[in-house]
C-alpha cells in the first residue's frame, strides 16, 4: 500500500471514529505519514514523544486495529460497601 494510500485509509477511519482519544491516534498517525516528525507531533496534539512513538509503531507492525480503544475499566473502588450506601 503506497503512503498516499494508508493517509486516506487512516483519513476515513479519523471520520468515522466518535471516540476523541481514538481519532487524536488516528491523527498521530497520519501527520506521521504527512512527514512530520514525532517531536512536532507531540507538541501539536500535547501528548508525550513516547505516545506517539507507541502509536506510529502499533500502526506500522498491526495496521488501524492496533490503535483500536480497549475497555478501560477505571481505577479501582476507593469507598468500601457500607460507605457506598
Amino acid at each position: 500500500m503506497t503512503t498516499a494510500e494508508q493517509i486516506q485509509q487512516v483519513t476515513e477511519a479519523m471520520k468515522q471514529t466518535k471516540n476523541k482519544r481514538q481519532y487524536e491516534r488516528y491523527l498521530a498517525v497520519r501527520l506521521r505519514l504527512e512527514g512530520r516528525t514525532y517531536t512536532e507531533i507531540a507538541e501539536v496534539l500535547g501528548r508525550t514523544y513516547q505516545s506517539i512513538s507507541s502509536y506510529c509503531k502499533c500502526y506500522e507492525e498491526n495496521g488501524l486495529s492496533a490503535l483500536d480503544m480497549g475497555h478501560s475499566p477505571g481505577g479501582p473502588k476507593k469507598l468500601t460497601e457500607q460507605q457506598e450506601q
